[in-house]
């Protein structure tokens, strides 16, 4: 569901009377939300085809421009009451351009250095009790370059390199070096170039931008917490983060911990960003939407604050939780990523 608006044309019509309410029929029965959802994610992909053209003959003016903020506006007028009109998100993190991840993680890596160069090596991480900050780096180090061998090969690294630090590097140097590598190799293809990734979801490059910058600025909040620096997370990166979570990391956990997914559903609903997802589980198989749906219980809070709390790192007492205590136990309580 990463496309963008709908395009004022005669497939709306027949998108929202008639494929909406078949697909979705006795999913909820909440028809505003059901249409709402297919509104923002269907794309006529000929006006990009259109646009390109054009902008060839006139690119002064329609430098910029894309083909969604278009449909939006289109739509907008066609449709100003109607709660279908809105944008997917306002987010600056979009999977066609991984210069914003990337920029992220090229200052996240650089605020691990300095808190490696300038911290206590041996103080502890909460969130990972075994390890101390030093330790806590060489991992993150050893992620980025076993992703930049995964990025460039197309293939699984083998089990046997070594991505790790030598006995007498400093890691502050170490840990920017690594990331720098991991930058240019994605940096050098393009966003829906195909790769490898050892998770259930498109094989394509973007995911290693989007998932890079996220497990850097996880870590980076780490660090700069073992050391008692203040952390902060951007709120549409943690939006990111949550999303990526729910479409990406749960699955793998429950194919890991070999178990069905809760059957009782989750909305978790972002106060400060657009965010809003509905999980449940249906005939043992796991099902998410970026929509906004009742759940049988809902979790609502800042953007960081609930990425803080699915990634381990925040007490859900912290949190809004409203609706069945049980059913968002259920889901709350599966294994870590």
């Amino acid at each position: 569901m990463r496309a963008h608006f709908v395009f004022e044309c005669g497939l709306q019509k027949f998108f929202e009377r008639q494929v909406v309410p078949e697909v979705f029929t006795g999913r909820r029965g909440q028809t505003e939300a059901q249409t709402e959802l297919f509104a923002i994610g269907f794309f006529v992909t000929q006006l990009s085809e259109v646009l390109e053209r054009f902008r060839g003959n006139r690119n002064d003016w329609l430098t910029g421009v894309s083909a969604s903020r278009i449909c939006r506006k289109c739509f907008e007028v066609a449709h100003d009451k109607k709660a279908t009109v809105r944008l997917v998100s306002t987010s600056k993190f979009e999977t066609n351009d991984m210069h914003t991840y990337l920029d992220v993680l090229r200052s996240d890596a650089d605020l691990m250095s300095a808190a490696i160069r300038t911290g206590d090596s041996n103080a502890r991480v909460a969130a990972c009790p075994e390890w101390d900050l030093s330790k806590l780096i060489e991992h993150t180090g050893w992620v980025h370059r076993w992703a930049t061998d995964a990025i460039i090969n197309g293939a699984a690294p083998a089990r046997e390199t070594n991505f790790g630090p030598s006995s007498n590097a400093n890691l502050g140097v170490w840990i920017v070096d690594g990331a720098t590598a991991l930058i240019n190799a994605i940096s050098a293809t393009e966003p829906d170039a195909p790769t490898w990734h050892p998770f259930p979801f498109e094989q394509k490059v973007w995911v290693w931008a989007r998932r890079q910058a996220l497990e850097t600025a996880m870590h980076r909040w780490d660090a700069q917490t073992a050391i008692g620096v203040q952390a902060m997370l951007d709120p549409e990166l943690s939006s990111e983060g949550i999303q990526e979570y729910l479409e990406l990391g749960l699955p793998r956990v429950l194919s890991r911990a070999e178990v069905d997914p809760p059957t009782v559903s989750l909305h978790v609903h972002c106060t400060d960003v657009d965010g809003e997802w509905l999980m449940w589980g249906e005939n043992g198989k796991y099902r998410m939407l970026p929509v906004h749906d009742k759940g049988d219980a809902a979790i609502r809070g800042a953007a960081a604050d609930i990425w803080l709390l699915l990634m381990g790192r925040l007490d859900r007492s912290e949190l809004d939780i409203v609706g069945d205590a049980s059913a968002a136990s259920a889901w709350l309580d599966l294994p870590n990523w």
